[in-house]
């Protein structure tokens, strides 16, 4: 409970997943991790849920994790692609959870109609990596809309 100041442990807005420790009572109480939510805004979701459930959220820049090759995957184009699809999905889980359908609908409109006119302007000018990413967001708003039609048509 109580943190010597030399640790330089503070209260935090929110955490970084790279390096999380948890007590495990607590972090099962929380309902551990969303199944919705794959790669990209775990961390988030899991800050957020924390604090609704009164635990702190700490964070100490003393804290070291080395990632070792400093790279989660090899790059290409399919990876940009898995990668911009999860963290679009992601994104509107998160949005679906804690802030709403106004906001959410927005995005998914907001994709919708920019990623075609996106995808066309990168492809003209040469820009392969920006195309894929915004044609994985595409599919993500197109597969978040399909699994959930009920919630478009109320």
């Amino acid at each position: 409970n109580d943190y010597p100041d030399t640790w330089g442990v503070a209260a935090a807005l929110n955490i970084y997943g790279c390096c999380m420790m948890a007590n495990r009572e607590n972090f099962s109480a929380m309902g551990l991790f969303d199944e919705q939510i794959f790669m990209y805004y775990e961390e988030d979701d899991v800050a957020l849920r924390a604090k609704a459930h009164g635990f702190e959220v700490l964070s100490t820049p003393f804290a070291v994790a080395h990632h070792q090759g400093n790279s989660s995957s090899t790059p290409s184009s399919r990876t940009s692609l898995i990668k911009a699809y999860h963290m679009t999905r992601s994104k509107l889980v998160m949005l679906d959870k804690y802030v709403g359908p106004t906001y959410l609908y927005a995005s998914i409109l907001r994709i919708i109609f920019a990623a075609p006119a996106a995808i066309l302007i990168f492809t003209q000018i040469g820009k392969r990596k920006y195309k894929i990413k915004w044609k994985g967001r595409l599919l993500a708003a197109f597969d978040w809309t399909r699994q959930h039609k009920r919630t478009f048509q109320d």
